[in-house]
C-alpha cells in the first residue's frame, strides 16, 4: 500500500485521538483490559462498564490497524513523472456538459482520507479511466449502478500542489532556506543548531526505523542508508524540549491563519522544528529555516507576520509550550479542549 503525506498526517492524528480515548476510558472506568473487575455496584453500573469495555476493545483494534498501516506502507515522497497521472497525483478534470472543473487526489486506498477530502481510490472506475493519461486526454467510464457513461477531459495534473500536504523533505534543503540575511548567516555559522529534534520528531524517527525494517531495510541497500541516518540522528543529535515561556520556539505548537496570495485564509496547527529529518509533513510541522518558520520564530500570542513582498502574511495564536499540552493538528479541536 502507498500513502501520500496527507494520509500519513491524518493517520497520525487519528492515532493520537484513539490513544486519548483509551486513556480516558481507563481513567473513567479503571481497568478495561480484563486485568481486573469493575466491582459490584448494581446492574446499571455493570452495563455501563461492559459497554465501555466493548468500546475500549474496538478502539484498541482500530488503533492496531492504523498503526499497522502506518508502519507497513510505502510513502509517496517523490512523484515519478509530473506529466502523467499516477498514484499520488492531483488532477483537475472537466466533465462533459458541465462548466465547472473538479480536482481529485488519486491514492492507493482511502486510508486516513475520504471522498469528502476529494481523495479517490485507484480501484474506482473513475481512477481506472484516468490513470496513465496526461493533460488534454479524454476519459470515460460506466457507472455500475445506473449503466450511464461519464466522459470528460484532463485539464491539469499537479504532483506538487500547494493546496496539499507534502513531506517536507520532498524539496531539497537548499530550496527550503529563508533568503533573509539572518538565515544566510545562520546557515554558514550555525549548522550545529540544526543538529536537534523535538519530541514529536523523535516519535516519527522511531516509527520510520520500524517502517523501513518492515519494508525490508535489513537487506535493501537504499533503505539501509536511511536507517543508518535515522539511527545516527537519535544517537548524536539533541532532543529539544519546548520553551517554558509564551513565545514560539523550537518545539512550540501553535495555530496560524495564513493568508494566501489569492486572499484565501488557511488555518493550521503546527509545531516549529529546526529542520525536517524524515517524514514530517507540512500539515504537522514548519521548519525554523524556512521563510514561514523564520517569521514565526519568537512571536507571541496574536502577533501578525508578513514578509516584504506580502506573499506570506497572517496571524499566530493558541501558542502552547506546556509539557502536558493537547497534541493535535486540528486548531478547532484544540480550542474546544482549551475551553
Amino acid at each position: 500500500m502507498k500513502l501520500d503525506a496527507g494520509q500519513v498526517a491524518s493517520i497520525r492524528e487519528k492515532i493520537r485521538k484513539l490513544e486519548r480515548c483509551l486513556r480516558n476510558g481507563l481513567n473513567n472506568f479503571g481497568s478495561l483490559d480484563g486485568t481486573s473487575s469493575f466491582g459490584n455496584n448494581g446492574t446499571a453500573d455493570r452495563v455501563l462498564y461492559e459497554e465501555a469495555k466493548i468500546s475500549y476493545q474496538n478502539i484498541k483494534t482500530e488503533l492496531y490497524n492504523l498503526e499497522y498501516m502506518l508502519l507497513n506502507s510505502e510513502y509517496i515522497i517523490k512523484q515519478n513523472n509530473k506529466d502523467i497521472i499516477e498514484i499520488g497525483s492531483e488532477i483537475t478534470v472537466k466533465f462533459l456538459d458541465e462548466d465547472e472543473e473538479y480536482s481529485y487526489i488519486l491514492v492507493d486506498e482511502l486510508i486516513g482520507k475520504s471522498s469528502l477530502d476529494n481523495y479517490i481510490s485507484k480501484d474506482s472506475d473513475f481512477a481506472n479511466s484516468v490513470l496513465g493519461k496526461t493533460i488534454g486526454d479524454e476519459f470515460s467510464y460506466k457507472v455500475k449502478n445506473t449503466g450511464s457513461v461519464v466522459s470528460g477531459r484532463i485539464v491539469n495534473i499537479k504532483n506538487k500542489s500547494e493546496h496539499r500536504a507534502h513531506f517536507i523533505k520532498e524539496k531539497p534543503i537548499k530550496y527550503r532556506y529563508s533568503k533573509s540575511m539572518a538565515e544566510v548567516f545562520r546557515r554558514r555559522a550555525g549548522n550545529s543548531l540544526l543538529m536537534s529534534y523535538t519530541i514529536n520528531q523523535e516519535i516519527i524517527l522511531r516509527q520510520e526505523i520500524t517502517r523501513l525494517l518492515n519494508l525490508g531495510g535489513s537487506s535493501d541497500n537504499s533503505l539501509k542508508s536511511k536507517l543508518a541516518y535515522y539511527k545516527k540522528i537519535l544517537k548524536e543529535y539533541k532532543c529539544v524540549h519546548h520553551m517554558d515561556d509564551d513565545t514560539i520556539g523550537i518545539g512550540s505548537q501553535f495555530s496560524i491563519d495564513l493568508i494566501k496570495r489569492d486572499g484565501r485564509i488557511v488555518t493550521k496547527r503546527l509545531e516549529l522544528i529546526d529542520v525536517a529529518h524524515s517524514t514530517e509533513t507540512t500539515d504537522e510541522f514548519v521548519e525554523r529555516i524556512s521563510p514561514l518558520g523564520s517569521m514565526l520564530y519568537g512571536l507571541t500570542e496574536n502577533d501578525a507576520f508578513q514578509n516584504n513582498n506580502k506573499i506570506i502574511s497572517g496571524r499566530v495564536y493558541d501558542i502552547d509550550n506546556s509539557r502536558d499540552r493537547f497534541n493535535t493538528i486540528d486548531p478547532i479541536e484544540y480550542q474546544k479542549v482549551k475551553k
